[in-house]
């Protein structure tokens, strides 16, 4: 191991504590602002794994969170255009990046998928989205030796599904409640 890799490695960690800590927020506002610092974090994770299609997806994912905190602040910025316009940059990066290798092809179909539900799903639906596209981030990160992703997407599955049961269960209890 050199020290290039130990440092991408480190940063990765960044990435996933902030990555982490936005699956348990209960505010799409919070989530936003701490999924834009984890792409910012895996950005320079993958560009030091010299893992491009990465870089490229993690660029654009702080991009869509920028639109997206936009979006979420500002009711009458429903915008189609941006959606489309989003949409057709994380094809051009699959494009770009796809070197007839399919493994390149996973983060680009995880994030059009995620952002799909992002932009037009509730905390509920990116929650059980986002544990079906990180089974595509995990072939990726195994593919291109990113233990520190290896480790978030093994960890964000259980703190997925811990929280989509907490949810669940909090639903549950307001109804009880209100009965």
């Amino acid at each position: 191991m050199d020290l290039v890799f130990i440092l991408a490695q480190l940063i990765g960690l960044f990435a996933v504590f902030f990555s982490l800590k936005s699956f348990v927020q209960y505010s799409k506002k919070k989530y936003i602002v701490d999924s834009i610092i984890a792409a910012i974090f895996n950005s320079v994770h993958y560009l030091l794994l010299g893992a491009y299609t990465g870089v490229l997806i993690k660029i654009m994912a702080f991009i869509r969170e920028i639109f997206l905190y936009k979006k979420e602040t500002d009711k009458k910025y429903n915008k189609l255009i941006i959606f489309i316009i989003l949409v057709t940059c994380y094809l051009f990066a699959g494009i770009f990046t796809f070197n007839n290798n399919i493994i390149n092809l996973l983060p680009v179909i995880s994030a059009v998928t995620y952002f799909f539900a992002e932009w037009f799903g509730n905390l509920k639906a990116i929650k059980i989205l986002g544990i079906i596209t990180t089974v595509l981030w995990l072939i990726y990160n195994i593919a291109v030796l990113s233990i520190t992703g290896i480790i978030y997407n093994l960890i964000t599955i259980i703190t997925l599904i811990y929280s989509l049961t907490k949810m669940k269960k909090s639903k549950r209890k307001s109804k009880k409640k209100s009965k």
